[in-house]
């Protein structure tokens, strides 16, 4: 497939995802999917020759969160190489984009499958068990961890990633 997007980012959204964790973990949890998604929205605003997408679930709530946190940024207009969309089919997605960003998520573990090279948020003890889980099918799953990790990763060449042959 024609690789027409630089990155899909399917959105993961903070109440469907705490339930997997402790409580005890669920504000910086939220947090940091909060910035996860922040760090992509702003980074997507610098990169303007290239296209984006954010895929969410189709129910509006969705939608609204990725709004809401488009708003708390404070771009002056809504990047225009920017989709988000819960329609287009996640298959033609992860197809057409040259990396994928999500977490918790079974799109990670397709991507990985079409050898799409994957960025995950990573945060110290709390999700070791998951990256242990993508490391072992993948070397190079990339995982974000802060602000400004969007920015070196799109600005380096995104690696293919090499695919272990057993003989």
């Amino acid at each position: 497939s024609k690789k027409i997007y630089k990155s899909t980012f399917f959105s993961p959204y903070p109440p469907d995802k705490i339930n997997f964790y402790d409580d005890s973990h669920e504000k910086v949890l939220v947090e940091k999917i909060n910035d996860f998604h922040i760090d992509f929205i702003k980074t997507v605003d610098e990169f303007k020759k290239d296209q984006f997408i954010i895929k969410t679930k189709s129910a509006d709530y969705y939608k609204n969160y990725v709004m809401n946190l488009f708003h708390k940024i404070g771009l002056d207009k809504f990047p225009e190489n920017l989709i988000i969309s819960s329609q287009i089919n996640s298959q033609k997605l992860m197809a057409e984009s040259e990396s994928i960003c999500g977490f918790n998520s079974t799109t990670l573990i397709e991507a990985i499958l079409m050898e799409k090279p994957i960025v995950t948020l990573s945060i110290k003890n709390i999700t070791n068990l998951q990256d242990k889980i993508l490391l072992s099918l993948d070397d190079q799953t990339s995982y974000w961890n802060d602000f400004g990790f969007f920015k070196k990763y799109f600005s380096s060449k995104i690696k293919k990633p090499s695919i272990k042959k057993n003989n």
